[in-house]
């Protein structure tokens, strides 16, 4: 049987809920930071590579998302 209980999925996680986003908007990265795991629906952009579904820092800089791109600005 399911379970009936209350259960929040934005709250408590669900492993096919979360994007698991490992830094915000306008944080200091360094080369070969860890952005994104699980990157299904975002892509990388400028400065940034992408392996096995785990999106990385290219450059030292500043992160900006747009529109499901994740890229770093030089600073």
């Amino acid at each position: 049987m399911a379970f009936k209980g209350t259960h929040n999925v934005k709250s408590q996680g669900s492993r096919a809920w979360q994007q698991r986003l490992r830094v915000s908007p306008n944080q200091k990265v360094f080369a070969g930071t860890l952005l994104v795991m699980n990157a299904k629906t975002m892509k990388p952009g400028e400065n940034t590579y992408q392996r096995k579904n785990i999106i990385h820092a290219k450059t030292d800089g500043v992160v900006e998302i747009k529109s499901k791109k994740i890229s770093i600005r030089k600073v």
